[in-house]
């Protein structure tokens, strides 16, 4: 009794007006069932009331299943959305999990993993029953990983396609699966990026000088690959420890290596690399 009358009391005077309004409201009002009336919040807040024409509130209750699609809720309440939205639809009567190829094929495979192995043909309505059970529960994990933002986990999906493809089947096969898949997946193409000199963990950021060499312009990798060695690239001379000004491929002391004119841009892509190779080894 408590517990209904809190339900009811969360309830705003538009969702109280349209629950009373409902088909078989007055049973649930005097049993005081909790159960019953989350389910019927559920329904109205959602926006299929049981007013509407039963087909047409049905498919549009499955069109919103299939394309509810996770935003910036956390994985926790996508998974909430999303099993409050399959309720409504089996509330509706609809059923996404009755595919009897589907049934019959896991059947087989139950009866064929038993002790002794049975045949096909020895398949019973008990190994029907746990397959159908199966089946239900992967096809329900499959729709909530779909609708998973593809931003943050699309390289997750991607590699689940790739292991099944090799033979192995990672996929989930509940819904808790998902979440935990969710919650534990590190996308291994995804990089933070350090703003240069930005310490990490402590520590100052080692690959700065490599990055400084990846994104500049040919001048600024010698410069910076020069720096790396304790040389100085800045001035209006451009010299070395030394002192020495020149070109260290032909000599010439009026230009760098990246305007040399002895080598073309092939040679000189070639020898960028070759430099880039000495300062990630520094």
């Amino acid at each position: 009794m408590r517990t209904y009358a809190l339900l009811w009391e969360q309830c705003s005077p538009s969702v109280q007006g349209k629950l009373k309004g409902e088909e078989g409201w007055a049973a649930v009002d005097t049993n005081k069932d909790p159960v019953a009336l989350i389910q019927r919040m559920k329904r109205v807040c959602c926006g299929f009331e049981a007013h509407k024409q039963p087909v047409h509130a049905l498919v549009q209750s499955m069109k919103v299943l299939t394309t509810h699609i996770q935003q910036n809720e956390t994985n926790e309440q996508y998974k909430e959305e999303f099993e409050s939205i399959w309720e409504i639809v089996e509330q509706f009567g609809g059923s996404l999990t009755n595919h009897p190829e589907l049934i019959e094929r896991r059947a087989a495979e139950i009866a064929a993993q038993d002790e002794p192995p049975r045949d096909v043909g020895e398949v019973d309505d008990d190994d029907r029953e746990i397959a159908t059970a199966e089946i239900a529960s992967e096809i329900k994990a499959s729709f909530m990983l779909s609708g998973a933002q593809e931003r943050r986990y699309g390289s997750l999906k991607l590699q689940l396609e790739n292991d099944y493809t090799l033979g192995n089947d990672r996929y989930p096969k509940d819904t808790e699966g998902v979440l935990g898949l969710l919650n534990n997946y590190r996308d291994p193409y995804q990089r933070r990026q350090y703003r240069p000199g930005e310490e990490r963990g402590g520590q100052p950021k080692e690959e700065d000088g490599l990055q400084f060499v990846q994104e500049g312009t040919n001048e600024e990798k010698e410069g910076a690959i020069m720096a790396q060695q304790g040389k100085k690239p800045g001035g209006e001379a451009k010299t070395n420890s030394k002192g020495e000004s020149n070109c260290f491929h032909c000599g010439g002391k009026d230009h760098w290596v990246t305007d040399c004119p002895d080598l073309n841009e092939a040679n000189k892509g070639s020898l960028m690399i070759q430099l880039d190779g000495a300062l990630i080894s520094q």
